[in-house]
């Protein structure tokens, strides 16, 4: 049996993508619970989460795992050699609009309180997968970590350019109706696009964040959320081992 470590942080919507992955694979893992601070000395490849390896190799970049872990493990196939194309166009719209939509429900600002109240839930969650390793005020600056990180800050403007949360939740739920059938990219099964999307859904309401369920409000989308939650989470759960 190959031996398979998952190097995260709970709060990354790309490391959920890999998550997911394994879940569906039902794959036994060891989680590594990364300090934010100390990522270059504690990943033995590249210097953001997710990284896996699987024995003596490692991978970085979530979708770049996720296909390294379809080819090694191909029982239960995601990426259908004839849909690459589709999957491929659908990941770049996933890593450009619906990732970035996540950081701007969480991104702190003056006029967004729920986002200052995210950003804290945020902190707590970090500071309680890192086993106390932040002190009481670092949870409480929080908020502040993540209004002030270049990467957050960048995407944060990038996706505010384009309108309102509200009207780019409306156009991204859009795009995902237009685009389902049983399931998405219009497809008969699951496919990794599925699953990198279900993951930038389920995340913010596993880690109890506010005003995470309004995509609920579209029947199509919450059934298509209800069918992958019951191929995820009550079929396919996985034997795996958090250590620190």
């Amino acid at each position: 049996m190959k031996k398979i470590t998952f190097y995260t942080m709970e709060t990354s919507p790309y490391a959920a993508k890999v998550y997911y992955c394994l879940i569906y694979k039902q794959l036994i893992f060891e989680t590594v619970y990364v300090n934010p601070f100390k990522m270059k000395q504690q990943l033995p490849f590249g210097k953001q989460v997710p990284v896996l390896t699987i024995d003596d190799k490692s991978f970085a970049n979530s979708t770049d795992i996720c296909l390294w872990l379809d080819e090694e493990f191909p029982d239960k196939p995601l990426v259908p050699a004839n849909l690459k194309k589709q999957v491929a166009d659908f990941d770049h719209w996933i890593s450009e609009t619906l990732i970035p939509l996540s950081f701007y429900s969480v991104y702190p600002t003056t006029r967004n309180l729920t986002g200052v109240y995210n950003a804290w839930k945020l902190g707590r969650t970090v500071k309680k997968t890192t086993q106390g390793e932040f002190s009481s005020t670092v949870v409480l600056l929080w908020p502040l970590v993540l209004r002030y990180a270049p990467f957050i800050k960048k995407i944060y403007k990038n996706i505010k350019k384009r309108g309102s949360i509200s009207k780019v939740r409306e156009i991204c739920l859009d795009h995902l109706e237009k685009s389902l059938g049983p399931f998405l990219i219009k497809n008969e099964h699951i496919t990794i696009v599925d699953i990198f999307v279900y993951s930038q859904f389920a995340l913010p309401r596993k880690l109890g964040l506010l005003d995470s369920n309004y995509f609920l409000n579209r029947p199509k989308i919450r059934d298509w959320y209800q069918k992958m939650e019951r191929l995820l989470v009550e079929n396919t759960m996985p034997k795996s081992q958090n250590i620190v």
